[in-house]
């Protein structure tokens, strides 16, 4: 069961903060509007202002360059949030880099393979693969919110590995009727009710 389930991926979302680097790319912006103001303002004041334009026009150009450069650098420096927005959590797929849309849709083989190792493994499954740093970092309300999440992409799952329609975690309900849903929902109930008895039967002597 084990290296069934070896290939079972955390799939977390990340986002990035960059207001630091928006705010210190537009302090260079309105640092350069100023130096194109002056360059202006010189050139209308003096006929023979051309090289005093040039040299403050190339000074805004390296004031630009250094931006992006010190703007590049800020966003490697700023710490990347790790934990996702629960209100974006909803559907699951397991074995990530195995499992797909096409291995429900067109009952792959390898199918029945997935469907008895997640008999198994959805028992230890953390909420969406979410590691316990993760899961200890929501309010007791986002809790509340990623467990009925949760819950419904487990039996979104579950309808998805036992449909006769090809349905897939993210359209099971949409393709099976509620009546089709609470059915095979029992049905998984059973298989895991009879996996548990093979396995707990003591070994003959």
């Amino acid at each position: 069961m084990s290296q069934r389930t070896a290939h079972f991926r955390q799939n977390i979302g990340h986002t990035v903060r960059i207001g630091v680097a928006i705010t210190l790319f537009t302090g260079a912006f309105l640092l350069t509007s100023g130096i194109f103001t002056t360059a202006h303002s010189q050139d209308r004041k003096t006929k023979k202002g051309g090289d005093t334009v040039l040299l403050m026009q190339t000074g805004a150009f390296k004031s630009i360059e250094q931006a992006k450069k010190d703007t590049t650098k800020t966003m490697d420096t700023i710490p990347k949030l790790v934990i996702p927005d629960v209100r974006t959590l909803e559907h699951y797929m397991p074995y990530s880099n195995s499992l797909s849309d096409k291995t429900f849709s067109e009952k792959k083989p390898e199918l029945g393979a997935f469907r008895a190792a997640w008999l198994d493994a959805e028992n230890y499954t953390s909420p969406f693969g979410l590691s316990g740093r993760v899961l200890n970092s929501y309010s007791k309300e986002d809790k509340i919110e990623l467990e009925r999440r949760w819950e419904n992409a487990k039996n979104e799952l579950r309808v998805a590995f036992l449909s006769d329609k090809g349905a897939t975690p993210s359209n099971a309900f949409k393709i099976h009727t509620p009546k089709e849903v609470k059915a095979l929902l029992e049905e998984w109930q059973e298989l895991k009710h009879l996996r548990n008895q093979k396995v707990t039967e003591p070994v003959p002597r």
